[in-house]
């Protein structure tokens, strides 16, 4: 609600005025598991849009 650039997702990945929040976002591990998962939902999303036109490519 504050933010200056127009959005039109938000993703909230952790509080970091949590303890244990501020530990895990700061290990490699915690922040690809949270990149795969949004990288599945959005491919999730779009896939059940059946628009033309949308190519989902990605490295491994």
């Amino acid at each position: 609600r504050y933010n200056l650039v127009p959005t039109r997702l938000l993703l909230e990945i952790c509080n970091l005025g949590n303890k244990n929040d501020r530990a895990l976002i700061k290990t490699k591990k915690y922040r690809q598991r949270v990149a795969e998962g949004m990288y599945r939902g959005l491919v999730e999303f779009f896939a059940d849009r059946n628009a033309p036109g949308i190519v989902v490519s990605a490295r491994k």
